[in-house]
């Protein structure tokens, strides 16, 4: 079952949760653990904020 959380984020939050996920991404990725989670919530939160932009 998937569970949906919404969140509204200024364009400054968001930046900070991007960039806190790269690292959490990069972290991973030196110590060679599977980023698959990390990477979903993170193309999920790019493809919400360019289609924010977008409209």
């Amino acid at each position: 079952m998937k569970q949906t959380i919404r969140l509204n984020l200024t364009p400054t939050e968001a930046n900070v949760l991007l960039h806190g996920l790269n690292e959490l991404r990069n972290k991973w990725l030196e110590e060679g653990r599977d980023t698959y989670l990390v990477d979903e919530v993170f193309l999920h939160l790019i493809k919400k904020s360019e289609k924010k932009l977008r409209t």
